[in-house]
């Protein structure tokens, strides 16, 4: 099910009263727990945020990060990624369904200290109008199997990439089989002889002794 993405322009009265309500929500939340949660709208403006998020990006509370931007934030270290997070949050948007989610994995020195955070992100959803109004973020509780299972992910496509990369057309492996074909048919009949099979030797003798003749020939002929 795909829901459309609403502007903060085009935003009804319905939307407005769901998202101070969702805002009160993570202002609760914030008051009775160190949850690192927050919001966005479609264009990557800060809805809400909790306390903590506040903290790490060098804000007093969450409530001083609505209303920004990712540049906007006095981290320097979380400001200067500001466009990559902006092209994330629009690659989660563009698939408009409602069930879309994505991890991310952010290592940066915050202003609380170099940290390592996953994400969950997905959709901030309005059902009764059934419209997408942003963003939901939150920090994975469990970020040593979710670091692990990011980092597997980024090297199995690592390993996808490399070996499309090293993938040669069917004509360079034809052409490699001939030349491998060459190569093995310079190789000498007679097992254990030092000589190329593109030299002229002389047809052996009927006899079994001969084949040990002809090998005598040809070497005296060097």
């Amino acid at each position: 099910m795909h829901y459309p993405l609403v502007d903060p322009e085009r935003l009804t009265e319905a939307h407005r009263i769901f998202i101070a309500q969702f805002v009160r929500t993570i202002a609760l939340v914030s008051s009775c727990s160190g949850t690192i949660v927050g919001a966005k709208d479609v264009r990557s403006r800060y809805l809400a945020a909790s306390d903590a998020f506040g903290r790490i990006v060098g804000l007093g509370s969450g409530a001083e990060v609505a209303g920004r931007l990712d540049c906007d934030l006095p981290c320097e270290d979380v400001a200067q990624f500001a466009e990559c997070y902006v092209c994330s949050d629009r690659r989660l948007l563009d698939r408009t369904h409602v069930g879309a989610t994505q991890t991310v994995l952010n290592i940066h020195r915050y202003a609380t200290g170099l940290k390592a955070l996953v994400f969950d992100k997905s959709l901030l959803k309005h059902h009764p109008t059934r419209s997408i109004l942003g963003i939901v973020y939150k920090r994975v509780r469990n970020e040593h199997q979710a670091v692990h299972g990011a980092i597997s992910h980024l090297l199995d496509a690592f390993r996808l990439r490399l070996q499309y990369r090293t993938r040669r057309p069917s004509g360079d492996r034809r052409l490699r089989k001939t030349l491998a074909a060459r190569a093995r048919s310079r190789v000498s009949a007679c097992a254990g002889s030092r000589y190329r099979s593109n030299r002229s030797l002389p047809a052996a003798p009927a006899s079994g002794p001969g084949c040990r003749c002809g090998r005598r020939a040809v070497r005296s002929r060097r």
